[in-house]
Formats: structure tokens, sequence, C-alpha cells
């Protein structure tokens, strides 16, 4: 997976004032890591020469104003056939098919969401456990 690269804004920079409040938007940033009430976040910045420029972003999770959204797990986006986890350890496995939204399925109950639903959810993040090529390789 490449690393998030923000687009320029077409607003008129210029018109921006010193003490003036604005708020800013960064999607899909990558988590570089955490430490206590820290998180360090890489985001890459277009360059007129083309070569991004890589930025460190230090939040404290506890600032006020600050929503930080899961968007995506950090072993990638569930593909059907796959083993995966929650964050207490329950187990699902995906399905669907490569054109629509994969689903998560708890064998023990037999209920299914969207891999966002649990992804995003109170038992989130999700990690993969088993490939469909691990799992293959079982059989």
């Amino acid at each position: 997976m490449s690393e998030t690269t923000i687009a320029p804004t077409t607003d008129n920079a210029d018109s921006y004032q010193p003490d003036e409040v604005v708020d800013v938007q960064l999607r899909g940033v990558r988590v570089a890591y955490t430490h206590q009430d820290d998180f360090v976040f890489y985001v890459e910045i277009p360059q007129p020469d083309g070569e991004p420029k890589r930025s460190q972003v230090w939040l404290n999770r506890h600032q006020v104003g600050l929503n930080i959204t899961r968007s995506q797990p950090a072993d990638g986006i569930p593909r059907p056939g796959e083993l995966w986890s929650t964050q207490s350890g329950k187990r699902l496995f995906s399905f669907g098919n490569e054109n629509s939204t994969t689903w998560l399925m708890d064998p023990t109950s037999g209920r299914g969401e969207p891999w966002r639903t649990y992804h995003t959810g109170p038992d989130g993040p999700i990690r993969r456990i088993a490939t469909v090529d691990e799992l293959g390789a079982l059989r």
C-alpha cells in the first residue's frame, strides 16, 4: 500500500490571516506509531518537482477538537476467503466477491457485517490472521 498523498487546496491560501481559526482535515493518513497519549502520523504532500515531501505530525489523542476515525486495517482491505480477528480475539471469516464490499462473518453466531463495521466498531481494529494463499496451503 502506498503512502497517503494529500492534494493541495484550491482555496486562496494567501487570504488566511494570522490568528484565524481554521479546520484542517487529512484523509487516509497512515499511523506511524503510537506512544502513550500521542499519535505520530506520516503524511506525504505533493511538491511541484514531483517528489512528495514526507512530514511527521504529532497529535495528542486527548486534544480538544481532534477526531480520528479508522479507515483501513493495517493489513489492508479484507479479501474474500481470508481469516480475520477482532481486538478481543473473535475470529471472522471474509466472504463476498472482488467487485463489492467484503463482509466478515462470525462463525459462532452466523452474523455477517461489512468489514468496516467490525473495523470501526467497538471491537476494532481488525487484523488479518491468514490470507487466501495461506489458507489454501493448509488444505
